[in-house]
């Protein structure tokens, strides 16, 4: 976790209705803070979305 980033970006006023490509906005794929990322929380996030996957398959 040594190279993780917090970013936020500043969005332009008309983000939400003009196109705009991510790069434009940020440098990274971050979006938040994933210096509180854990090993255990990426677990319980890829579990969670197995089971929703699993579950719509059935």
């Amino acid at each position: 976790m040594s190279r993780a980033i917090c970013q936020y970006p500043q969005f332009p006023p008309d983000f939400d209705v003009t196109p705009t490509p991510w790069t434009q906005i940020m440098d990274t794929a971050v979006l938040g803070d994933a210096t509180a990322a854990t090993a255990q929380k990426g677990k319980a996030i890829i579990d969670a979305v197995v089971e929703n996957i699993v579950s719509l398959l059935g």
